[in-house]
């Protein structure tokens, strides 16, 4: 297979899916159910000029600009959420085990292949899922995970029927909760295709405050607290939020222990037409819901760093745990991708970063494996 037929292959699977389309590191939920059902809210206008991308609204909803400021609609929204609380099933207590979940196919299948073989690299054993879209992987993709021990898993085909995703908003927004709240692990290390450990992540699940919490949410940079600011969290219900936006391209959860929560994040993103008018996507819909049911949880750092093309996450001991590599994410071609501009069309190396190496002969196997076809 030369390149040209390489290429070919890609533009395919990209036309598929496009087709279908603080210091403490325990943070106090401010609001129980019963305390927010009850809070006086007043109309909350939102900042709307900011850029997530190109929405074309469906008939149903398709009212006039700024509908989602509406006082009225505020309210309705947060009564749904009371009542979805209400009817949320307890437990049921057939997840088992601890694993990964990495969310990515498609255009976004080699940052998740080189994420996957990063994990391995620095020794865990863990088990792993991939989630992913239709049309988003074929038959060798599906073989390339599993030979480093990976399962793959369509939501899409689990999601049939229900109209949980959503064609006209960035479907790998609405993934990370479904594949997050649907994976066959009991406790969760959930991790973007682009954001892959610089060690054995492995003990996160023996930290302390995890096991008293059951959830760890990493803090997005000090610039994105205006993508989730206080108001915000007032529309989705939760009348005080103090310790600014979250990062959710790595989380970890105890289903068991947050199990309300993680249903109600679900619900948010569900709820896409509403919810991504009010939030950034997906990121802050994990920290409102944990808040919003009454929930701690737990930040291994208060804060994050943002170096050259991406945001590093840091553990306990302020040490970077996760590269997360929002602008220069592992590619073949220059694809597009949704939230994020790329720093250019071609890879680039990330200066300092650990495990460059082994990521960039990743890559270039990547393109040896295809070419030799």
């Amino acid at each position: 297979m030369d390149k040209c037929a390489i290429e070919s292959k890609w533009n395919h699977l990209l036309a598929q899916t496009a087709k279908q389309a603080k210091a403490a590191p325990i943070v106090t939920a401010m609001a129980s159910v019963q305390q927010v059902h009850g809070f006086g809210f007043s109309p909350v206008t939102l900042q709307t000029n900011r850029k997530i991308g190109i929405v074309t609204q469906p008939a149903e909803v398709a009212k006039q600009n700024g509908w989602w400021n509406d006082a009225d609609v505020q309210q309705q929204h947060r009564d749904r959420a009371t009542r979805f609380i209400q009817t949320i099933p307890r437990y049921p207590g057939h997840f088992d085990g601890q694993g990964i979940v990495v969310t990515g196919g498609g255009k976004y299948f080699v940052s998740a292949y080189v994420t996957i073989r990063v994990i391995r690299h620095v020794g865990c054993t863990l088990p792993i899922e991939l989630w992913h879209l239709d049309g988003e992987m074929d038959d060798e993709m599906i073989e390339m995970v599993g030979e480093h021990g990976g399962t793959c898993h369509n939501a899409s085909e689990l999601a049939r029927g229900t109209g949980y995703f959503l064609d006209h908003w960035w479907k790998g927004w609405q993934l990370k909760a479904f594949a997050l709240l649907h994976s066959s692990f009991r406790e969760v290390l959930m991790l973007d295709a682009d954001s892959y450990p610089v060690k054995d992540p492995s003990f996160v699940f023996d930290w302390l405050p995890y096991k008293e919490t059951g959830a760890i949410i990493w803090p997005d940079v000090g610039s994105s607290a205006r993508l989730f600011p206080p108001l915000a969290a007032r529309v989705l219900g939760v009348p005080q939020f103090t310790e600014g936006a979250a990062e959710s391209g790595q989380l970890v959860a105890n289903k068991e222990q947050t199990w309300q929560a993680l249903n109600l994040a679900k619900h948010f993103n569900a709820d896409a037409d509403y919810t991504y008018h009010i939030v950034y996507g997906d990121k802050d819909t994990f920290p409102a819901a944990m808040h919003r049911i009454g929930l701690p949880y737990s930040r291994m750092s208060p804060n994050c760093k943002m170096n050259g093309p991406g945001i590093q996450q840091l553990d306990q001991h302020r040490n970077v745990l996760f590269n997360h590599r929002i602008h220069d994410k592992f590619r073949i071609f220059n694809e597009r991708f949704d939230s994020t501009g790329q720093r250019g069309p071609t890879q680039h190396r990330a200066l300092g970063w650990q495990h460059e190496d082994f990521c960039h002969a990743v890559l270039t196997e990547l393109n040896d494996r295809w070419g030799s076809k």
